[in-house]
């Protein structure tokens, strides 16, 4: 599991153009299925989360916290199937590398360390 969550979050990083704190931010549902236009058209594949660079309050202090970002990114297909993989392991809102989720599992046929 933990090989699965560090190659989608790769995949994410590299073709998404995101920062590693904007990829580790993401959740279950940020990237939803284009509507289709009136037109018959497919729209683009899009991803609705937090930025953290340059993101300050109204005395000028950054935020920690991040704000969702106004412009959403593209996903073009690898990054939609990297997000579906990953919200089939997590529940709905949770975070899409969310250790209790990609770490929890112990490996098979190892002991356990003593305390």
């Amino acid at each position: 599991m933990r090989h699965l969550g560090t190659a989608a979050a790769v995949i994410c990083l590299y073709l998404t153009g995101m920062r590693p704190q904007e990829v580790q931010s993401l959740r279950s549902g940020c990237c939803p299925d284009p509507q289709p236009a009136p037109d018959g058209a497919l729209g683009r594949h899009l991803i609705r989360s937090h930025h953290f660079k340059n993101v300050t309050d109204s005395d000028g202090n950054h935020l920690s916290a991040g704000e969702i970002r106004a412009l959403p990114w593209v996903a073009i297909t690898p990054v939609v199937n990297a997000i579906r993989v990953l919200e089939r392991i997590v529940p709905e809102g949770e975070l899409l590398l969310g250790s209790s989720y990609h770490y929890a599992q112990e490996r098979v046929g190892s002991s356990r360390p003593t305390p």
